[in-house]
């Protein structure tokens, strides 16, 4: 199986007031609007922050917290290494330089027990500024998500093809592959479910396009079984070229539906 790697993905730095008014589903490092004061701090240790892995409380600097999570991805783009993770169905990140690279070789799914704390950051710009965010401080895997088993089970690489003229880098390309895998585990569409029990189960291949919709850019994967010089598409995939969202085509209503 190929190494794991991932595009970029944009953080976008925003203020806030509580958590309760941000999306419920946006990564992110919060800046130094997290700081909420106790009374009268002597140091930046005795002062407070917001976060969402604790929205219902203020959190010190360099305390060890520890949660049970579902691993999403990991980014060695920019400035800080990200760890990405869902946390009662919310997407989000921390900082992971700290650990090394190869132990955050998890499938997306697995559930997790991280230790984290709240730390400094800096943002690069026009004269660094200082901020506030999660950083993880140690991991483990404590359960096996659907992918492993659907690997164990369907050892052959899923094949994919896109019109010639279009250009993929690999590590996109990785990432794409890494998502078809996900969505044929956890899928609940008969289609994918009937394939994946097929005592004849031919695999799967997927084709990979361009397409504009209500105004959004997408990378779209058209999934059907590989029957060889024939294919039927059994599910449209759209991925947002700019959140990183990814969606199941419902044909019945014409919409996306975000599949997490």
């Amino acid at each position: 199986m190929k190494k794991l790697l991932v595009p970029m993905i944009l953080l976008l730095y925003s203020c806030r007031e509580l958590p309760k008014e941000m999306p419920a589903d946006t990564a992110k490092i919060a800046d130094s609007s997290r700081l909420m004061q106790a009374s009268k701090p002597d140091t930046a240790q005795d002062q407070l922050y917001t976060s969402d892995l604790r929205p219902d409380r203020l959190v010190p600097l360099e305390k060890i917290f520890v949660d049970t999570v579902t691993y999403v991805d990991f980014s060695g783009d920019g400035d800080y290494m990200l760890c990405f993770i869902r946390k009662s169905s919310q997407l989000l990140s921390l900082v992971c330089d700290n650990v090394p690279e190869g132990k955050l070789n998890f499938l997306r799914g697995d559930t997790l027990e991280i230790k984290w704390k709240m730390d400094s950051i800096w943002i690069a710009g026009e004269g660094e500024r200082l901020d506030f965010a999660e950083w993880l401080t140690n991991v483990r895997k404590i359960k096996d998500g659907k992918v492993e088993a659907f690997r164990k089970s369907n050892p052959k690489p899923i094949k994919y093809w896109h019109a010639r003229e279009k250009s993929y880098g690999e590590d996109f390309k990785d990432y794409l592959y890494r998502l078809v895998e996900y969505y044929i585990a956890y899928s609940e569409k008969e289609l994918v479910k009937a394939q994946l029990h097929n005592a004849e189960n031919n695999g799967f291949v997927y084709s990979i396009e361009e397409m504009e919709k209500n105004d959004r850019h997408y990378t779209v994967l058209g999934l059907s079984v590989d029957r060889g010089t024939h294919s039927n598409i059994i599910q449209w995939l759209y991925l947002d070229s700019e959140t990183r969202l990814f969606y199941e085509y419902d044909p019945a209503t014409d919409k996306l539906v975000e599949f997490k």
